[in-house]
């Protein structure tokens, strides 16, 4: 990930700077990340690490449980885990005053796929190659493989899609409370309604099969799959992924999360991109067929959600919050969400329908072998 020397546009924030003298005593210099406001990196005589604050209310035993996961990262292809580093004191991190929490692990080698610009905490769906999706699944796979022992530990809050479901349903129905003046004037609004009267109905029929069936399992999802957070090298031309930021989000859930968003939040909806996740998902986990059957609906409640979070920005323009170039960037971002929901709204139509629409071989292919 990028990073930016301390400056007086960028200074390092005096809890971090607090943070990284009693998490990585005797450290070298401090630098800012670019679109982690609440990270720093630091240079150390081992080599460069981060110190992370954790949101008011995270646990230490959320953080000495996701710590446990980094340490399988010696687990064969399970390389893009960070290192962790324990506190001098022991334990996975500390408390400041101010009710947050720190932590230290390794830095992360490789970059983002995606150079487009950033809003600062805001993350934005950036489209990335197909070959880049293609590892992303694999290295996702290869975590909810080796994560399943880690996802018993009931530090880790479990999300379940019935509550990924709830909360979407209150999302778009606020939003669309707050913005329902403004939606014979902006056309894109009117359009993520009529999506949203449509996806939240079926999305509930889906869930509700997948936890009445056999077939439902829980791994730790990383549930924050944002470009950003996904860092690549290349290895005789192929990209691998090399490392997986943002751990903030991670919940124990369906794998279903992190696959909704590796689609959505990449390349938006498309017959190209779900053939990649989910055949080079497969290459390394099994995917059981109802899941892969309910996943459309899964990748529908993600961009339902994100296209909220965009309408809600944009539509605050006037209120100087964010730079005119950064709004733009979120009505760019927005319109793509928008394409993707109405590409997605004719593949959810035949949820229920007994047998899938020509074109939709890959909702019942078995998983293949290696």
């Amino acid at each position: 990930m990028s990073t930016n020397q301390k400056n007086d546009a960028n200074p390092i924030p005096a809890d971090l700077r607090e943070a990284a003298g009693l998490l990585l005593p005797g450290h070298g210099d401090l630098g800012t990340i670019a679109g982690a406001p609440g990270a720093i990196r630091v240079e150390t005589a081992q080599g460069p690490a981060r110190v992370t604050r954790w949101a008011p209310g995270t646990t230490e035993a959320r953080i000495e449980a996701l710590h446990d996961l980094f340490k399988l990262r010696e687990r064969p292809g399970a390389g893009f885990l960070p290192v962790p580093i324990g506190a001098p004191s022991g334990g996975a991190s500390i408390a400041l005053p101010g009710g947050h929490r720190y932590e230290a692990r390794g830095w992360l080698p490789g970059a983002p796929a995606t150079r487009d610009p950033l809003i600062p905490g805001q993350p934005l769906p950036n489209p990335i190659s197909v070959d880049h999706v293609s590892a992303a699944a694999r290295a996702i796979a290869t975590l909810h493989t080796i994560s399943v022992p880690v996802a018993r530990n009931r530090a880790i809050p479990a999300v379940p899609l019935t509550t990924l479901h709830r909360q979407t349903a209150i999302i778009c129905r606020e939003t669309k409370d707050r913005l329902l003046p403004l939606v014979q004037q902006f056309p894109p609004m009117r359009e993520w309604v009529r999506a949203g009267d449509r996806i939240v109905p079926l999305a509930a029929d889906a869930i509700g099969g997948l936890l009445e069936s056999d077939e439902k399992r829980l791994v730790v999802a990383h549930a924050g799959l944002w470009p950003e957070h996904i860092l690549f090298v290349r290895e005789q031309g192929t990209p691998v992924v090399s490392g997986l930021a943002g751990w903030g989000n991670s919940v124990v859930s369906s794998p279903l999360v992190d696959l909704a968003q590796l689609v959505s939040r990449t390349r938006g909806w498309s017959n190209e991109t779900i053939e990649a996740v989910v055949e080079n998902y497969q290459d390394v986990a099994a995917l059981a067929p109802l899941e892969r059957r309910s996943l459309p609906l899964i990748v529908a409640l993600d961009l339902l959600r994100e296209a909220a979070r965009l309408l809600d920005i944009y539509m605050r323009r006037d209120d100087g919050v964010f730079k005119a170039s950064e709004y733009t960037l979120a009505f760019n971002a927005l319109e793509r969400t928008l394409d993707a929901l109405d590409a997605i709204l004719p593949v959810i139509e035949g949820f229920d329908a007994p047998t899938p629409k020509k074109g939709r071989k890959w909702v019942h292919r078995p998983r293949r072998e290696a």
